[in-house]
């Protein structure tokens, strides 16, 4: 039986935990909080396709995934209804119809259906005028921490071990495996010689909402900024909104250093008024750092003889992770598989105390 230790508590640390005791191994996971801490628990709520082609893969299985996840108190999971729909809105056109011609050339299925004022206006009303918008058959909004919470039981149903750490754990397993989101680089190699993998900073404001859209809403241009981030490009702010079971996620920021939430806040809704009639008051805010990487795709895989890793998903954790965590926990046990190059993560050599 081979022994496992899975360092990290988020949506990835909990799915591989899951995967490879059903898989018949020996895990214990290590987090140094609570399970879904950080990004996998204080997310906008939103799992939609990443428009990477080298991603689409694992999104399409995470949606598997989630049609077969039960999560009591919410009526979210199972994941057994069609997408809501992602509208991505702007003042102008051009940038929607790059984006839409984007779609149809690489991802078809996703139907992009370009929207002029007067069209969007009559499918989400509380929108403000003279924006356009073009819809994509993705996006299904939910609470944020909902599926996290779900992969951890399941985990435990398997037999998986939930311990602290560092202060009550010690790294002498057969394997380690890191999923310890933006501070992965740290755990991986403490010396900092090693950094593939950086914190990024988001602010969510929970907002009261006159009337909540039916679609998952975003400003275009975000299905670029993991890569955009993963440069070191500067990203403020884009508008993102996301509803689910009376709670209204309104985002998103991209900062560096750890943020102040009230300030944020207050931008996300001044921001957010250009595009959304009716923000009330917030309700609450919460912060996150999400693992951005270099290229802004996921480090999958082995970096040393008993050292493997599962992170750098940037903004797309709860809509790629479970199949990232699947095919790593996979590649622990021995099975018939392998991470396509552009994914592996030794694509950015290994720590020298992996060697």
């Amino acid at each position: 039986m081979t022994d496992v230790a899975v360092i990290g508590g988020g949506i990835v640390g909990v799915a591989a935990a899951a995967f490879l005791a059903e898989g018949g191994a020996e895990v214990t996971l290590a987090e140094q909080t609570e399970i879904g801490a950080g990004a996998s628990g204080r997310n906008s709520g939103a799992i939609q396709n990443p428009f990477d082609p080298a991603l689409i893969a694992l999104h399409e299985e995470t949606v598997a995934l989630y049609r077969e996840l039960e999560a009591p108190g919410t009526s979210a999971f199972p994941l057994d209804r069609p997408p809501d729909g992602l509208l991505s809105v702007a003042p102008e056109r051009a940038p929607l119809e790059a984006f839409a011609a984007d779609v149809r050339r690489q991802l078809p299925a996703l139907d992009p259906q370009l929207l002029e004022p007067t069209e969007l206006a009559e499918l989400e009303p509380a929108l403000a005028p003279g924006l356009h918008g073009c819809r994509t058959e993705t996006a299904w909004a939910v609470p944020p921490a909902a599926a996290v919470h779900a992969l951890a039981d399941r985990a435990r149903t398997a037999g998986a071990r939930f311990v602290g750490w560092p202060e009550a754990f010690e790294l002498d397993a057969e394997v380690t495996l890191v999923t310890a989101g933006p501070w992965t680089s740290g755990v991986v190699d403490p010396t900092g010689a090693w950094r593939p993998i950086e914190a990024v900073w988001g602010v969510v404001a929970e907002v009261e909402l006159e009337q909540p859209p039916r679609h998952v809403l975003e400003e275009a241009g975000i299905p670029e900024l993991a890569e955009a981030l993963g440069a070191g490009e500067p990203v403020d702010q884009l508008f993102s909104l996301v509803s689910s079971e009376g709670s209204h996620g309104l985002g998103s920021s991209f900062t560096r250093a750890e943020p102040d939430e009230r300030a944020i806040a207050a931008a996300l809704v001044e921001r957010g008024r250009r595009f959304l009639r009716g923000i009330g008051a917030v309700r609450a805010t919460r912060a996150c750092a999400r693992p951005v990487s270099a290229d802004g795709r996921p480090l999958l895989g082995r970096l040393g003889e008993r050292l493997y890793v599962c992170a750098g998903h940037g903004p797309w954790g709860i809509s790629i992770g479970p199949a990232s965590a699947r095919l790593v926990a996979d590649l622990i046990l021995g099975r018939d598989v392998s991470v396509p190059p552009e994914l592996d993560a030794a694509r950015f050599g290994a720590p020298a105390s992996a060697s």
